[in-house]
């Protein structure tokens, strides 16, 4: 005979609901402006009916004490943030790097509108974007993702309380490797146009007749977009190898809350 639900059954649906549900609208994949808002609700209810049906019964407020429940859920919704903002992690280096390439190339003055973010952004780092995207797929990262938003139910306790300051400081170190993700991906490409940059010059001094400008440019993308194309299976490895990282950060910043 089935067991009965019960207001604590009810409690940990909602606090898990909104934590999945927040984490779900910072990413870019679940999160998406075009996605109808309610497609992303009734994800957000499938996957909290999962978690909640594999949670820890007694991970709830007692049923005497629901004074504290709101605080609990705003809680709840920092975690998701959380969860969501350092996976984000991943996507922001990639459109960081594909605005390294989009300066060197020449395309930084040609922005189009990110439908994601709803402002300008440089063609390549779209481009980025949208390849990280179909690598985290590709490679069941959303797998991923969904474990760790289940181990956090099972590290995290449901609770009203605050946030650790480690959390806080381990989320600055994340922010600030974004930079040195985005130089990571964005080298192979980089690096030839600088070469390219050098070899024009030195065509320069040998053949002083010859428009450099006019002849630099059209090389530049050349050479720049067919190393793009070359290193695509160097981004997937470089990714898929990141996303691990990640989700060790992640779960060591969660053991931190």
């Amino acid at each position: 005979m089935p067991e009965e639900l019960t207001v604590n059954d009810g409690l940990l649906f909602l606090a898990i609901f909104f934590r999945v549900g927040t984490m779900l609208m910072m990413l870019p994949v679940f999160g998406h402006s075009k996605i109808p808002p309610r497609i992303r609700v009734m994800i957000a209810l499938i996957i909290s009916l999962l978690m909640a049906m594999s949670c820890r019964k007694d991970a709830v407020l007692p049923e005497d004490d629901l004074a504290l429940y709101p605080l609990m859920l705003c809680r709840e919704v920092l975690i998701g943030m959380i969860i969501g903002f350092v996976m984000n992690f991943l996507f922001s280096a990639h459109q960081v790097a594909g605005r390294f390439i989009d300066v060197q190339l020449g395309y930084g003055m040609a922005n189009i509108v990110d439908p994601i973010s709803n402002i300008q952004t440089s063609i390549l780092s779209r481009f980025n974007g949208f390849l990280a995207i179909a690598i985290f797929l590709s490679i069941d990262g959303h797998h991923l993702l969904l474990n760790a938003v289940h181990n956090s139910l099972e590290v995290v306790p449901f609770e009203p309380a605050l946030v650790g300051n480690g959390t806080y400081r381990g989320l600055v170190h994340l922010s600030a490797e974004i930079f040195v993700l985005s130089l990571k991906i964005s080298a192979p490409v980089v690096v030839t146009l600088i070469l390219t940059d050098v070899g024009m010059g030195i065509i320069a001094r040998i053949v002083p007749q010859m428009n450099v400008f006019i002849v630099g440019f059209p090389m530049k993308i050349l050479f720049g977009v067919a190393m793009l194309i070359l290193a695509i299976p160097f981004i997937i490895g470089l990714f898929e190898g990141l996303l691990f990282e990640m989700n060790q950060e992640l779960n060591t910043i969660l053991y931190s809350i």
